[in-house]
């Protein structure tokens, strides 16, 4: 037969108290150390534009593992990689500028690294570039990407008609527009009331618009067509080149599209947005200072 719990000071018997086991530390001994800190630029294009990050997360976890590089990994009992990944486009965008970085136990030439994981990384996902990079003396880059330099490729419209609806955007003080969060599989409006469910934020477009210029080019022949369309010449396709600052929430390339549209702007086909740099704008040069400059001077 069991004792019963002492009583308290008021003379009743208090609630016997759960026992709380004590959780055993790891066997294993902890993992070396990082010892070297390798910036890398990677670029997204083709069909792995429409790759979530998580995906991409994974693909860069297996690569470093088939590239045999010495990666500095987390303690605990589920160690993970050192990999960090900084500004990440959308889903859905390509880029030419995604940045991460990677944490070796050992030092290695940062060539050497950004070869090894280029040849294990799929063809769409190319390590283009790679420094070592030293937070005190170069400043910590998450601070560094604060705007992107965007390019929109709008097929099937013409320059002058989205220079007009960029005109009227531009004269605009302020814009809102909506983003649309995660909720349920079966939308916002099948379950009003259900918990967890985010409604629609509105974010500031025009204030966050650093630049925003417009050029045209022929529109790339669709396949199984070979030379100019049924009017005697190429169809037209107008460019628009565009700097967002990163803010919070961020604005993506599509919110910028839903701003021109409200303002006079009428497109056919998708746009298709490409990222062509990331760092610190220069107001006075108009151009985008990227990291790794700061380095190779």
């Amino acid at each position: 037969m069991s004792a019963a719990p002492p009583p308290d000071r008021t003379g009743s018997p208090s609630p016997a108290s759960p026992v709380r086991r004590q959780r055993p530390m790891p066997s294993t001994p902890p993992p070396p150390p990082a010892v070297q800190t390798l910036a890398l630029r990677y670029a997204k294009r083709g069909p792995l534009r429409f790759a979530s990050h998580r995906v991409i997360q994974r693909t860069f976890e297996r690569a470093v593992r088939r590239a045999s590089l010495p990666v500095a990994f987390s303690a605990g009992f589920t160690p993970h990689p050192r990999l960090s990944y900084l500004g990440a486009a959308p889903t859905g965008a390509a880029s030419e500028a995604e940045y991460m970085l990677i944490r070796l136990a050992e030092e290695l030439p940062p060539d050497q690294v950004r070869d090894r994981t280029d040849r294990a990384m799929p063809r769409d996902l190319p390590v283009v570039d790679a420094c070592v990079w030293d937070s005190a003396a170069h400043g910590d880059i998450a601070k560094l990407l604060t705007a992107s330099a965007w390019r929109i490729r709008l097929d099937h419209l013409s320059p002058s008609a989205l220079t007009a609806s960029v005109a009227r955007f531009l004269a605009l003080e302020s814009y809102e527009a909506e983003q649309l969060r995660p909720g349920p599989p079966g939308g916002f409006e099948r379950s009003p009331g259900r918990r967890g469910v985010k409604p629609a934020r509105r974010i500031e477009v025009r204030k966050n618009v650093l630049a925003m210029t417009v050029q045209g080019e022929p529109a790339a022949t669709p396949p199984g067509l070979a030379g100019p369309g049924p009017g005697g010449s190429a169809t037209a396709c107008a460019i628009l080149d565009v700097v967002l600052r990163h803010a919070t929430p961020a604005v993506r390339p599509d919110d910028v599209i839903a701003a021109l549209v409200v303002n006079g702007l009428e497109i056919g086909l998708p746009p298709c947005a490409t990222r062509l740099a990331q760092g610190e704008y220069s107001v006075e040069a108009g151009v985008i200072q990227e990291p790794f400059s700061r380095i190779r001077v």
